[in-house]
């Protein structure tokens, strides 16, 4: 169990969000796709075991970046990239689902024990809970937020450990299956990572820290032969297509309306209905 503090992780995803959606584009105008991300988020999170966290779910704009994000105050983010690359709801599915993971884990909060020590969270918390009472930070407080809020996006950007990794993978699938989406969403998810591997290196690909995409997508089919071997569940593909790349949008009920202009329907009826009128014109001339 981590020693960090909640309100410390929380402080965290405060200090790295502004800068991480600067680096990425900013978050996304577009409302379709926040209620889009919205609305697959809040069918996964009644399956999380935290309830501390006020989770938000937003798009960042930049198409070039193949990425998805978890902060500590439970800021998750999706690139637009990322999502032109996603075929379907059930793949968004498992990486929401990773996403949320990491937190419900608080893999962020054991990485801020790791960066800064146990001396270093109390000095923290300290510095934090005079700062809330309005009170004087003591200077070595002041000294250990300075290298925290230094310290944090490095953290973010850098990935998680080998065990985070699969351990969030496996949640992802885990709130995936249970919320009703088919479960090799998560295998497609992660052959398409395996083959940008195989072309792209850096900092842009998905959680690019190990393991490899070949050892995840092992690791999840062993959990899906082991645990749900006969889930099928749905992949929403259709609507995944119409709101990501057709222009659409999700109600809450997950109805989707689609994205084609009315101007796009009325020409089309104006061109049905003179088609008609000169087809009888000519039967009776």
């Amino acid at each position: 169990m981590p020693f960090c503090p909640v309100y410390v992780e929380k402080a965290s995803g405060d200090t790295v969000a502004p800068q991480l959606e600067e680096q990425h584009g900013g978050v996304t105008k577009d409302v379709r796709l926040t209620q889009y991300l919205d609305f697959v988020g809040k069918r996964l999170l009644p399956f999380a075991k935290r309830k501390d966290i006020p989770f938000k779910f937003q798009t960042l704009e930049s198409d070039k970046i193949v990425n998805a994000f978890a902060l500590g105050n439970g800021n998750v983010y999706a690139t637009r990239g990322l999502l032109n690359m996603l075929d379907d709801e059930a793949e968004l599915a498992e990486i929401m689902g990773h996403e949320i993971g990491h937190v419900d884990h608080r893999h962020i909060a054991s990485q801020i024990d790791a960066a800064v020590g146990v001396m270093g969270i109390l000095a923290l918390a300290e510095g934090i809970y005079s700062y809330n009472k309005h009170d004087k930070i003591p200077e070595g407080s002041q000294a250990f937020i300075d290298i925290a809020n230094k310290l944090a996006p490095a953290l973010v950007l850098n990935g998680f450990s080998r065990d985070n990794e699969l351990e969030a993978d496996d949640t992802g699938l885990k709130f995936a299956v249970t919320a009703g989406y088919d479960p090799q969403g998560s295998i497609r998810v992660f052959r398409r990572f395996q083959q940008m591997e195989k072309e792209v290196t850096g900092i842009d690909v998905f959680l690019q820290s190990h393991p490899t995409a070949r050892t995840r997508i092992a690791d999840l089919q062993k959990t899906i032969q082991e645990k749900y071997p006969k889930d099928v569940g749905e992949t929403y593909r259709d609507r995944y297509q119409s709101v990501v790349h057709e222009g659409g949008s999700v109600d809450g009920q997950g109805g989707v309306e689609s994205g084609i202009p009315a101007y796009v329907y009325i020409a089309g009826g104006g061109v049905l209905a003179a088609g008609a009128i000169y087809a009888i014109w000519t039967a009776f001339s």
